[in-house]
């Protein structure tokens, strides 16, 4: 999966912080 992530560059950003989003919503919920 990590492998996929840095290949696609741009992508794997995006994905990166949609992640990072879902993980701080469940932090505070």
């Amino acid at each position: 999966m990590k492998i996929a992530i840095v290949g696609t560059g741009y992508v794997g950003l995006v994905t990166g912080a949609i992640f990072t989003i879902h993980s701080a919503a469940r932090t505070t919920a």
